[in-house]
């Protein structure tokens, strides 16, 4: 598609570097501006981080920090708008859902999103898509937008609206679908039901001598994995942790898990449970968020750990993640303090990794890793997915499990590098570490819990 527009371009600085009038082109991957007498521009769908589209202009927000504004579209303004937001949002659903079924698409209708004081923040036309994990609304003239159903807390269904209430993201309603209301609301639902009742499949899994009743409700703490604190747990059954515990034992981690509950709070832990992107091929895997504070003569600390283990075997690592900057981590002398500052950073961690599917690769590549050709795709996830990048800055480095003995001195030595470390970029690398990394097919070993190495 092309039409005439007129564009101006600013830098970072929001100093005007290009403008006048011209030729855009819409193409399936990128766009083109050809002005006249002057030099041409070519924009990636990668290279434009947000977009949004208000009194017949469309504004851009590209990776070089430039901000791109195009008007003057005339009578072709609405069309072009549709087919660019379709065909860059088709585009990040390839990144964002890797693997999944479509379970319903095809539905048109309005959104609306409310946030948690009840403000409206956006609104418009949409398409209506239900994924595997996640409902996913496709706006006409705005950037996508993934609700992951281990998000939702509630969903109401009256007078032909749906309002899909969230835990700390807000409110999505959902209106005008017409004659796809019900066929909508009903795969919305069985796929939500699906979804828990994997969850409850996976428990019974991990624990089969479990109570039923027990196994319900600790699964809808534990939606698709989403990480239950111990007090969350303990509030079920007092026997469930425990059994969860000795199923480490089977998984062969559980040395490495009892030394660090021996570093860390032992009840202020949080645990997770999901089925890998694979299916059977990645298995099932349970993984343990344990803070390290590094009070009470326990070593050095200021980090939480992420111990993970897969019930079809294969290399693991530990994952450690900085609570927050040296100089703001030593000014938390109160533990109550420092216990809800650990958990808004479990809850946030966890959330971003939902975001990315649990993709790990992501995280622990370097800068210089991520120059490479081979992993173009994930510094594209980077400028459209900002939890990457919220996981990249707290990350302090990964421990692999090869011994007993070599496990305990790296753990320990990464410890040791980040209470001394004031520059939160440099991460711990034993050995050039990612030398190391998994090799093959990224959608079959990319997931925390099971590396082949």
């Amino acid at each position: 598609m092309e039409c005439s527009i007129s564009y101006s371009l600013r830098n970072g600085e929001g100093n005007e570097t290009a403008t006048g009038k011209g030729e855009i082109n819409l193409f399936e991957d990128h766009i083109t501006i050809l002005p006249m007498f002057g030099e041409v521009l070519l924009f990636g769908f990668e290279d434009i981080v947000t977009f949004a589209a208000a009194d017949y202009k469309l504004n851009f927000n590209l990776t070089s920090k430039e901000e791109l504004v195009i008007a003057d579209f005339g009578f072709k303004y609405e069309d072009f708008i549709r087919r660019f937001t379709r065909m860059k949002n088709e585009l990040c659903l390839k990144e964002m859902l890797m693997q999944e079924s479509l379970k319903k698409s095809g539905v048109k209708g309005q959104f609306q999103h409310l946030d948690r004081a009840g403000n409206e923040t956006v609104k418009g036309e949409c398409n209506l898509r239900v994924y595997e994990t996640a409902l996913v609304i496709m706006p006409d003239t705005s950037n996508i937008i993934r609700i992951p159903f281990n998000s939702v807390t509630e969903v109401e269904a009256k007078d032909y609206t749906l309002r899909v209430i969230t835990e700390r993201k807000g409110t999505y309603v959902l209106s005008m679908l017409g004659k796809k209301t019900d066929p909508f609301n009903k795969a919305l639902s069985d796929t939500m039901n699906e979804l828990n009742l994997k969850t409850q499949i996976i428990l019974t899994e991990l624990i089969p001598n479990a109570n039923p009743a027990e196994i319900r409700i600790a699964a809808r703490f534990m939606k698709d994995g989403r990480a239950a604190s111990r007090e969350e747990i303990d509030s079920v059954s007092p026997t469930l942790w425990i059994k969860l515990e000795e199923r480490l034992e089977v998984m062969k981690v559980k040395d490495e898990y009892n030394n660090l509950i021996n570093r860390g709070c032992r009840n202020k832990m949080w645990v997770g449970v999901k089925r890998g992107l694979m299916g059977d091929i990645t298995g099932t895997y349970i993984w343990f968020f344990i803070p390290i504070h590094g009070r009470e003569g326990k070593g050095p600390g200021n980090a939480i750990a992420m111990e993970a283990a897969s019930d079809v075997g294969g290399g693991m690592a530990s994952y450690f993640f900085r609570i927050a900057p040296n100089d703001v981590y030593s000014s938390y002398t109160d533990a109550v303090e420092l216990d809800k500052l650990v958990e808004e950073l479990v809850i946030q961690m966890n959330e971003c990794m939902m975001d990315i599917n649990f993709r790990r690769e992501p995280i622990y590549l370097s800068e210089q890793k991520l120059l490479e050709p081979k992993y173009d795709h994930y510094r594209d996830m980077m400028n459209r997915i900002p939890s990457i990048s919220v996981l990249r800055d707290s990350f302090i480095g990964r421990v692999h499990h090869r011994s007993k003995e070599q496990w305990e001195l790296d753990v320990q030595n990464l410890l040791e590098f980040n209470a001394r470390n004031t520059d939160s970029k440099v991460k711990w690398n034993k050995n050039d570490d990612e030398s190391e990394e998994p090799q093959g097919e990224p959608a079959v070993d990319d997931n925390i819990g099971s590396e082949e190495e």
